[in-house]
């Protein structure tokens, strides 16, 4: 009996000790998870702020489609210029831009081409309707804006 009463204290004691490296394992674990999650949320917050600030620089500008506007007119009215950020581009002004300054523009659409180029498609506007103010007839196309 005094035998199984150490056998039971010896196993106890084994069994207490290895509670508490259970503990201290977990503890560790859960230190090094939260630890590479900081540096994973660092790692990604500094490459979001790379690729908008310095990296994607635009170096070629291109249009095509357009059979009434050259592509310097097209690549001039964009508000576009060699050196913007690709990935930082405001679509919504320079398509603003383009519709003010090009009547004959019918569509425009932005290609990015990763990672240096830019493509603006441009569908040219078609005479939908004809009339005549004052002896003089007008085409407009079908949004509505004056061509001839």
């Amino acid at each position: 009996m005094r035998n199984q009463l150490a056998i039971a204290k010896f196993f106890d004691v084994c069994i207490t000790v290895n509670d508490e490296n259970t503990d201290i394992t977990a503890r560790t674990n859960a230190r090094i998870f939260l630890i590479l999650i900081f540096f994973l949320i660092i790692l990604l917050a500094v490459g979001a702020v790379l690729s908008v600030t310095v990296l994607f620089p635009i170096k070629n500008i291109s249009s095509k489609g357009s059979k009434v506007y050259s592509e310097a007119e097209i690549v001039e009215n964009c508000d576009i210029s060699i050196g913007d950020n690709l990935i930082a581009l405001s679509k919504d002004k320079s398509l603003n831009k383009l519709k003010a300054n090009l009547p004959f523009v019918e569509n425009i659409e932005f290609d990015r081409s990763f990672p240096d180029s830019l493509t603006i498609k441009i569908t040219d506007a078609k005479e939908h309707t004809c009339y005549q103010i004052n002896k003089k007839y007008y085409s407009v196309s079908k949004n509505g804006w004056v061509l001839k």
